[in-house]
């Protein structure tokens, strides 16, 4: 996703520390019973990578921010 404006930086960044913490949590946790643990690291898996990209997309917004003041 490509944020184009303000109000999706300050929406994707909300987001980036709902998944931080939600990354910490189940990290923290051992996978519940009735979950597989692969299952449960398949999860973990995922939160990661969505975080990533959405870093990805706050660092690609503040690198246009920044050029555009250069």
């Amino acid at each position: 996703m490509t944020i184009r404006d303000e109000r999706q930086y300050e929406m994707t960044r909300s987001v980036v520390g709902k998944c931080r913490a939600e990354l910490v949590t189940r990290a923290a946790a051992p996978p519940p019973q009735n979950i597989d643990p692969r299952l449960h690291q398949a999860g973990l898996d995922a939160v990661r990578a969505q975080l990533d990209e959405l870093e990805r997309d706050l660092r690609q917004y503040e690198n246009r921010l920044g050029d555009d003041v250069a």
